[in-house]
């Protein structure tokens, strides 16, 4: 296996600009999603549980994200690890140790945002009282996967047979070189 492309979004982009990016999208998809929802779906009031609750929900959405990511590795009998990095902030992280298949590592990367949103989707038309607390779990939900949107931009590039490998700071794309294959095999 040969190294494709190297990616560190949080290189090539600047924390402080991806945080900006994040916070911009985070703000712009609760304006739309609270604006659609209680347009089309609203009937009555929304109830209000107290900012314990708000919090409490909106701490949920970090592991449920990461958890998420994890969950297609485990089913494909690949080691996934969850844990708190401490450095200047404490933050949540999942890594993979062995490369994954372009296909597995865009179904890890996309499955937040699918089924998160999914699931607030759902608890707005089934419970549309609860509507502002859906929305910002999910606009939540989406800012935090701005990261995996740009990852996903890079991995969906990658060729077909490729397998993505992670590194400290991002990930490195490998495929087969089928030339230096086939001159190793002369």
């Amino acid at each position: 296996m040969n190294c494709w492309k190297t990616v560190s979004v949080s290189q090539d982009i600047g924390r402080f600009r991806l945080w900006l990016l994040s916070g911009l999208v985070m703000v712009i998809y609760f304006l739309l999603y609270y604006l659609v929802f209680s347009t089309f779906i609203l009937e009555g009031s929304l109830v209000d549980y107290g900012v314990t609750f708000l919090i409490v929900c909106l701490f949920a959405v970090i592991p449920l994200h990461m958890l998420l990511h994890c969950i297609p590795v485990w089913m494909l009998g690949k080691k996934a690890t969850m844990g708190i990095q401490m450095r200047e902030w404490p933050f949540l992280y999942f890594a993979v140790k062995q490369p994954l298949p372009k296909r597995v590592s865009i179904l890890a990367i996309c499955s937040p945002a699918v089924f998160i949103t999914f699931g607030a989707i759902v608890i707005s038309i089934l419970f549309p009282h609860l509507l502002h607390y859906a929305a910002l779990m999910s606009a939540l939900n989406i800012g935090i996967c701005m990261h995996d949107f740009l990852y996903f931009k890079h991995i969906r590039r990658a060729p077909r047979d490729s397998f993505v490998e992670e590194y400290s700071g991002g990930f490195h794309i490998l495929c087969e070189n089928p030339a230096l294959t086939n001159k190793k095999a002369s």
